[in-house]
């Protein structure tokens, strides 16, 4: 194994996450305005968010972050706690097979740095075995609370007290077939590079269509009042509706997309 060295986040390296311009996790395919990543997290660096950066013979290589549930903008309520927010790891040494070793270090480092500050370590787990996965979180001492479909609640306690819980859904996507119109309803968040990919490869999308009968709306999931505001179930920092039908989209290729909105168009 490769030799690792953890750092603590600061606004100095923080340009060295992997999900920012010139990072690991950035592909060229991507579209948009892929540095807005990196205004991400300094803005939220400013609120208290905290965290750590691996680096393989000086290059970095994952990272996790993490702030106060107070203003974290995940679906979690938990006065007092810390949120993780998210982690990753990639490396060009040949060793990604053990990408889930790595990221555990990460928690386990940030489980015992926080253990005096706040009374437990709330997040989002999935029930997949590759990103975030729900059984590697239960293996670090996590506790499964609540879950909407796949998404699960999880909380790692520090001290006796009441456990997390969701920020319940609140909006509710537009339909407006009986009207012979197509509401497109999308968010996405300025943290991932992903993200801002999909958006712009949708708004491209419907750029092409040009169709008078859609009526789209683009929302950023990026702040705390913005997870209370555009919460949908189950929940995600990027989403898309045709009016009201939640459409898979995160793999979609542009020519995929366009051919599945026209075909609902052609159906109004």
């Amino acid at each position: 194994m490769t030799d690792l060295d953890i750092r603590p986040l600061d606004r100095k390296n923080v340009k060295d996450i992997i999900c920012c311009p010139g990072g690991l996790e950035v592909s060229d395919y991507m579209k948009g305005p892929l540095e807005e990543t990196l205004r991400w997290r300094i803005e939220r660096i400013e609120q208290g968010m905290k965290g750590f950066i691996s680096y393989q013979n000086n290059q970095a290589t994952g990272f996790l972050e993490y702030m106060p549930a107070e203003k974290a903008p995940l679906p979690i309520i938990a006065p007092g706690a810390a949120v993780l927010m998210c982690f990753h790891w990639l490396s060009p040494f040949g060793e990604n097979k053990k990408h889930l070793d790595f990221e555990k270090l990460l928690v386990k480092k940030t489980l015992e740095v926080i253990s005096e500050d706040f009374t437990g370590l709330a997040t989002i787990a999935w029930d997949h075995p590759i990103h975030f996965p729900l059984n590697m979180m239960e293996m670090l001492g996590f506790k499964d609370i609540d879950n909407q479909d796949y998404i699960h609640l999880v909380w790692h306690p520090f001290e006796e007290g009441e456990p997390p819980k969701f920020i319940q859904s609140r909006y509710s996507p537009l339909d407006l077939s009986e009207q012979g119109r197509m509401a497109v309803e999308q968010a996405y968040s300025n943290r991932c590079p992903y993200s801002i990919h999909n958006a712009h490869k949708v708004k491209e999308v419907l750029q092409e269509l040009d169709d008078p009968r859609i009526q789209h709306r683009l929302l950023t999931i990026d702040t705390r009042q913005d997870v209370i505001d555009y919460s949908v179930s189950p929940w995600g920092w990027e989403w898309l509706f045709l009016n009201d039908e939640r459409i898979d989209f995160f793999r979609k290729e542009e020519k995929e997309l366009k051919k599945l909105i026209k075909k609902r168009l052609d159906e109004l």
